[in-house]
């Protein structure tokens, strides 16, 4: 994940994980425009701070944009789904087994307890 553009990491989008469709399609293009305002705010060309103060408002816009399209274009379902099945790997065997010692360790782990490995151990699930 490290290799990510900075229009990537600004949307927290991971090409490798995501599953084709309208929201997959307004991320992408916006983490290239994101990309090529970078670039342009990087250019050793451009020392106006006023452009490079305009750029960084254009990718916040951009940015805002992508949420309200990717909002528009989603019913909700998919947010719902996923908590379900977030839940249903919470109640699972699979998670139990992930939190057990091996034999002659102490400790018990605290099934009531929700852990940042639990994240993602389900989203390797998926």
């Amino acid at each position: 994940m490290s290799n990510l553009s900075f229009g990537e990491k600004r949307l927290r989008l991971n090409l490798e994980n995501k599953k084709p469709g309208n929201v997959f399609f307004i991320q992408s293009l916006t983490a290239s425009i994101l990309n090529a305002l970078e670039d342009f705010k990087n250019d050793p060309r451009n020392q106006d701070p006023e452009q490079i103060r305009l750029i960084c408002i254009a990718q916040t816009e951009y940015e805002t944009a992508a949420l309200l399209a990717e909002k528009a274009v989603t019913d909700g379902t998919e947010a719902e789904k996923n908590l379900v099945s977030f839940g249903k790997y919470l109640l699972s065997n699979e998670r139990k087994e992930s939190l057990q010692y091996p034999e002659g360790v102490r400790g018990i782990a605290n099934l009531k307890e929700v852990y940042d490995s639990d994240i993602k151990n389900w989203q390797d699930s998926q």
